[in-house]
Formats: C-alpha cells, sequence, structure tokens
C-alpha cells in the first residue's frame, strides 16, 4: 500500500497551496497585497510599520487585479511604496528592476522596482519561500520518508 511516490506528493503540493494561500473574499484572478507606504525624510518617519521588515498585523491590505509591486527608492528621501501595480496608472506592464537612478533627482535618487503575482507577495524580502511553501515541502519529504 506504499505506492505513494514522489511526483504524487509534489504534484498534490502544488495543486492544495492556492487553496491554502488565497483570500476567501478575492475573485479567482485577484490577489491581496500590502498597501503602505513608508517614507523618512531627515529626522521625520511616516509610515514605520511599513518599513522592511513590514509589520503586517498593522498594514492595510487591498485587493488588486493584477500584480503587487514593492517600490524602494534611496537617496534623498528614503521611501517604500507597496501596493497594486495597476493604481501607479503607469503604461505597459509591471517590470522588476534595481537600482534605476530618477532622472532630475538632487541628490541623486535610484528606485527598485519587485513586482510579484502572488497574495502578500510584497512584503519585506519578495524573494523569499513563502511559510506555507517551505512547510508543505517539508511535510511531502517527511511523507515520502516515512511511506517511500
Amino acid at each position: 500500500m506504499r505506492t505513494l511516490s514522489v511526483t504524487s506528493l509534489v504534484i498534490v503540493t502544488w495543486l492544495t497551496l492556492p487553496l491554502i494561500t488565497n483570500s476567501q473574499d478575492a475573485q479567482p484572478s485577484d490577489i491581496i497585497c500590502y498597501a503602505c507606504t513608508y517614507r523618512t525624510v531627515a529626522s521625520a518617519v511616516v509610515g514605520a510599520h511599513c518599513n522592511d521588515p513590514i509589520n503586517s498585523a498593522v498594514s492595510a491590505n487591498i485587493t488588486c487585479d493584477s500584480m503587487c509591486m514593492k517600490r524602494t527608492y534611496k537617496g534623498g528621501v528614503e521611501q517604500i511604496r507597496r501596493g497594486c501595480y495597476s493604481d501607479l496608472r503607469e503604461p505597459g506592464p509591471c517590470e522588476t528592476y534595481y537600482d534605476k537612478p530618477v532622472p532630475g533627482s538632487d541628490p541623486p535618487e535610484t528606485v527598485t522596482q519587485v513586482c510579484c503575482q502572488e497574495s502578500y507577495c510584497n512584503h519585506g524580502n519578495i524573494h523569499t519561500l513563502g511559510l506555507v511553501t517551505l512547510i508543505l515541502t517539508m511535510f511531502s519529504i517527511l511523507l515520502v520518508k516515512w511511506f517511500g
């Protein structure tokens, strides 16, 4: 009766992942993104809960129809903005870029923008594995060891 294979466990894990991570109120094509702004000018700080790492307990959420984004400005005014890319009303698709110079900024500033398509993906470090993904992967490995 030990016919579970690694492939079938991985397939089941990835098929059930969207059921666990999606919000109940979201439409199938919608995603939930953090929506907040952190800004520091001289010694004044606004929106400290939005700084890295984000304080998800007090940060607002917004339903987006396409992509979440996180923009980080460095140089003159330090700023982090999280939200829906479509709310920026910029032409074209969301593109990820790093340390792009901001034209005409004085002092010189750079901007980094990271785009993503999963709920709550615009947190502090977008390139890390989500906790749910990590737990499901570990669970799959344990199942293979126990039953395989």
